[in-house]
């Protein structure tokens, strides 16, 4: 890639999250303003559907690709200035998820009749909502043969088993990537329907882990790798103090999903594996090469990642619906969000400072307004 920087590969990790989804879109704007292009995509749900557009388009054309998908799928209506400020907000926000709910998003999906609810139906029509609409903005955007370019960007996206209940990663490393893995990585349940790939159904990958971080995580052998994870779902925030906000709360801490703690055994992990390898680097030269010590080398790692970690906080005026309120208010607010928050980070750039020697990991947790702390 054209980065001058330190490290082997620059990864992106998009988590799952529905119209949040504009966020990342908005980190991944600034990102490439910064020169900060990735060379691995990791997604889920709505991640994935970012992740693919962006592996599917040149360098120069994916920034346009992902504005011209966000913008194509925000409504807007003749009421949204009038309440785009104060406390009507609050209302018009709500109202907007409402009809979401009740109408769908003629881009995205739309409801299924009501009787079709109350038959019997194949497992790949049975959902509250038909997401062709999507199938064919995603045929319009999406470009199959670039994505399977080898050479190209890598790109990883998760679904889960129907059946199984086990979690599966579709990689264009080892998979072409088509069309209906795009769809069943984002078929979340009950809304959308699994989607059948050769004789298997898929849902979102969400459903199992909501941050697809464990692909970057345990990829070998290891390399220096600067990985910008967005996170659309924050597992902290206050205590709810009514229905909506509890909603939101449990939403928020399901969706969030463990990507803390995956990261806190891969830190303790890997910390080993630097100080294996610099305890071998110690030893005397004629007992490097013996038998023992060449088994313990295959241990040892002399490698550094940085997870720059951004993760989109909600507004006081947003309720639970955050995720599926398409108004081109919340679109285009999160988008600005994000991009604000990426030139925040790209400011101050804490990964470029030299990172200690026994550092396996390096947290960067990204919260506009506030110094940024590496977490060795």
């Amino acid at each position: 890639m054209s980065q001058q920087k330190p490290y082997d590969k620059i990864a992106l990790v998009l988590q799952g999250g529905g119209a949040l989804g504009s966020y990342q879109a908005g980190v991944y704007n600034a990102l490439c303003e910064g020169n900060y292009m990735p060379d691995w995509i990791s997604g889920t749900s709505i991640g994935a559907i970012n992740g693919a557009i962006i592996a599917s388009n040149t360098l120069s054309e994916s920034p346009k690709k992902l504005d011209y998908f966000w913008q194509k799928v925000a409504r807007t209506d003749m009421f949204q200035d009038f309440f785009a400020k104060g406390e009507l907000r609050k209302w018009y926000n709500y109202t907007s998820g409402v009809t979401t709910l009740l109408s769908g998003n003629p881009s995205l999906f739309v409801p299924r009749p009501p009787y079709h609810l109350a038959l019997q139906s194949i497992a790949e029509k049975t959902s509250f909502y038909d997401p062709n609409p999507l199938r064919k903005l995603l045929q319009e955007i999406i470009d199959f043969d670039i994505i399977n370019k080898i050479g190209d960007i890598r790109l990883t996206i998760n679904a889960v088993n129907v059946t199984t209940g086990e979690g599966t990663i579709f990689d264009n490393r080892t998979t072409p990537i088509l069309l209906d893995h795009i769809m069943a990585c984002a078929a979340l349940p009950p809304a959308f329907p699994a989607v059948r790939i050769g004789n298997d159904l898929y849902w979102d990958g969400g459903v199992l882990s909501n941050t697809p971080l464990a692909a970057i995580l345990s990829e070998t052998p290891h390399q220096n790798i600067l990985c910008f994870m967005i996170d659309l779902f924050n597992p902290h925030g206050k205590e709810p103090n009514s229905l909506s906000k509890v909603l939101m709360r449990q939403k928020e801490i399901s969706y969030a999903s463990a990507s803390d703690s995956h990261i806190a055994e891969f830190r303790i992990a890997h910390n080993l594996r630097r100080a294996l390898h610099q305890v071998i680097a110690m030893l005397p030269e004629e007992e490097r090469y013996n038998i023992t010590t060449e088994k313990f080398k295959e241990l040892g790692e002399n490698t550094t990642m940085h997870i720059v970690h951004f993760t989109y906080r909600p507004h006081y005026y947003e309720w639970d619906s955050k995720d599926y309120d398409f108004s081109s208010l919340a679109i285009n607010e999160h988008f600005m969000e994000g991009y604000l928050d990426a030139h925040w980070a790209l400011k101050y750039s804490t990964w470029l400072d030299e990172a200690p020697s026994d550092a396996g990991v390096i947290i960067h947790e990204i919260e506009r307004g506030k110094k940024i702390v590496p977490l060795v």
